[in-house]
């Protein structure tokens, strides 16, 4: 049984297990590592992407569960390699961060190219 996944506008057909947590999918069959698989509970937002518009512990969805929905991962923020308000803000600050911590802040609302805010 398979399902299939629309990832930063790419398409991905898996037959993986469908209880497989997105976080596994997008890491191991899309090599997008931008979320981090740390307490594996939901709690750090380390794993946040988002599912259609909607921030989602990547770690707690199982993959079928997001079958044919809209997943945005923080490496889909900055299409063309153009940086988003929040990624040029970090920069422009020189903020450093060891990357655990940014898929929770770089993906909420607002953070998205399609979201206004």
């Amino acid at each position: 049984m398979g399902f299939n996944l629309t990832v930063n506008c790419d398409r991905l057909s898996s037959v993986a297990d469908p209880a497989t947590p997105l976080i596994d999918i997008l890491r191991e069959e899309m090599h997008l590592t931008g979320a981090k698989p740390v307490c594996r509970e939901g709690f750090c937002g380390a794993c946040m992407v988002l599912v259609d518009g909607e921030p989602t512990p990547s770690c707690l969805l199982p993959a079928a569960l997001a079958d044919g929905r809209k997943i945005r991962t923080v490496e889909g923020l900055a299409p063309h390699g153009e940086l988003n308000r929040i990624q040029a803000a970090l920069e422009a600050s020189d903020a450093v961060q060891c990357g655990m911590c940014f898929p929770r802040h770089g993906g909420e609302p607002g953070a998205s190219p399609d979201d206004p805010a």
